[in-house]
């Protein structure tokens, strides 16, 4: 009887076993079936694939993906975003090509003060036609990976980023049209974009367009309204699959070998890259440090066309005042569009001990001097007093500020204005200078140095751009300790020193 029970129990178990293993492939079958699971390829990150595209100075990318074919009925717009700036740019994440107005993407981060529950976080923003949006999000955090998803249903557009519904916020500078400006927002065919998806800056032209900076990945246009959870599903999985329903246009940027088919063609959807949008090497997990570095790989120079050193005697030792994206900066914009730099004393904490010292810098890189204004002694305007900028190329200029009066090079004598902005000189004119020259000194009066890059040295369109350096020591605790960084952007409150070429 023992024995009668004993198989009956191990027959039971058995059953249970398999009727639990034909559930769990049923799951999996629907998961597989809905688009809920990844693809083996995707999951095993196969080295010919997961690429990113890094989105800079001048960068955009033109997709065929016509707003008519998905805009005015439900549609889920979604991407991976790693920002590389908060608190310095304003741009578009998405935008259109044609008339109209679409675009999803970074704001002013100042529209919080005052009005926002957390002054000065940074902010997002969406635009269709004439209406726009404002979001504050504290959880966006510089150099890691964010989902983000648009989800219009019937005429509503709500937002989401990271899985979290992101609510609209009241904006106290009036930039909001919508008499309900707490809501998300409402939209008729009136508000209907027109021409291409497009990702980054909205303008060709490099004197009047905003810029996002940072990368993009995974971009998905669906044709239905996406449920959260279904949301959240991708999310989890880190990439497309491609076997998602609904999918209509996908971008992951990938490039297999002829050999590999694992990539889906419905994420190989017709992309455009132009300006200097590139794509890059990531990990196939979102793997938020890993991916980061990507900023600094030699490869991608993503500021500007020369590469750049400290304009400073190598192992001489300098402190940054103020970074690239620290908040309330000075010079040609709402935050830091440019560096500000100060020779440090040898213990740490004085500059200048001796207000006779003057000290020399010199030029970040190779190009040609285009204007310039010297021998000026400061005054409550000192922004473009003692000023030179160096030309690299077409459209980047390198500004060096507040230089002491009656020191620039008088090299530089042989003109102040470059043929570059139509002014009819002789070819070679104005003064070459190679990367290292002599270009002015800062100290007594001026007592620190402003460099940045820009478009143009005087236009009301001047649009400013960020400025990496090879080559260099960096220090967090005053000098104690160094290391070496091959490609870098200094940071509020480093100590560095440029090394020998």
């Amino acid at each position: 009887m023992k024995t009668i029970t004993t198989l009956k129990t191990i027959m039971n178990a058995r059953a249970g076993a398999l009727a639990n293993k034909k559930r769990l492939l049923l799951i999996a079958a629907v998961m597989i079936l809905s688009g809920l699971c990844p693809s083996l390829a995707r999951a095993q990150g196969l080295p010919a694939q997961n690429k990113a595209v890094y989105l800079g100075w001048g960068g955009y990318v033109d997709t065929q993906a016509d707003f008519d074919s998905f805009f005015n009925s439900d549609h889920t717009l979604m991407a991976w975003f790693m920002p590389q700036y908060l608190y310095s740019y304003r741009g578009p994440i998405f935008s259109n090509t044609g008339a109209g107005t679409y675009l999803f993407g970074m704001e002013d981060y100042r529209m919080g003060d005052g009005g926002f529950i957390d002054p000065g976080s940074p902010v997002m923003t969406l635009q269709v036609g004439s209406k726009q949006k404002l979001f504050l999000v504290p959880s966006l955090t510089k150099d890691e990976w964010h989902h983000l998803a648009l989800i219009r249903t019937e005429n509503m557009i709500r937002v989401y980023m990271d899985g979290v519904y992101l609510q609209p916020v009241k904006n106290i500078n009036a930039k909001t049209n919508d008499s309900d400006p707490d809501t998300d927002i409402q939209v008729n065919i009136n508000d209907s974009p027109k021409g291409m998806l497009r990702f980054g800056r909205q303008e060709t032209d490099l004197s009047t367009s905003t810029q996002v900076y940072g990368l993009i990945d995974d971009v998905a246009v669906f044709n239905r309204a996406l449920a959260p959870f279904e949301i959240d599903h991708i999310r989890n999985d880190k990439r497309l699959t491609g076997s998602e329903i609904s999918l209509i246009f996908g971008w992951c940027f990938d490039q297999p070998k002829k050999s590999d088919p694992s990539l889906p063609p419905v994420l190989n959807a017709k992309a455009t890259f132009n300006g200097r949008a590139t794509r890059v090497n990531v990990t196939p997990n979102r793997f938020d440090i890993a991916d980061g570095v990507v900023y600094y790989a030699p490869y991608l120079l993503g500021t500007v066309a020369e590469v750049a050193q400290l304009p400073f005697k190598a192992y001489e030792v300098w402190k940054v005042n103020q970074g690239y994206d620290s908040r309330g900066g000075s010079h040609n914009g709402f935050a830091s569009f440019s560096y500000d730099f100060s020779m440090a004393y040898p213990t740490g904490d004085q500059i200048y001990p001796n207000g006779s010292i003057l000290a020399p810098v010199f030029s970040a890189t190779h190009g040609f001097v285009s204007i310039y204004i010297k021998d000026k002694m400061p005054s409550g305007d000192e922004d473009e007093e003692n000023v030179v900028f160096i030309r690299t190329a077409s459209n980047e200029y390198l500004s060096y500020r507040h230089n002491e009066p009656f020191t620039i090079n008088p090299n530089f004598d042989t003109g102040i204005c470059d043929p570059n902005l139509g002014c009819g000189f002789p070819l070679g004119y104005p003064p070459e200078v190679n990367q290292g020259d002599f270009v002015a000194k800062v100290g007594q009066n001026a007592k620190h140095l402003h460099f940045g890059g820009c478009n143009h040295p005087f236009n009301s369109t001047r649009v400013t751009f960020p400025v990496a350096f090879d080559n260099y020591f960096a220090s967090d605790d005053q000098g104690v300790t160094w290391k070496h960084i091959d490609r870098g952007y200094p940071r509020k409150g480093q100590y560095i020193k440029r090394a020998e070429n």
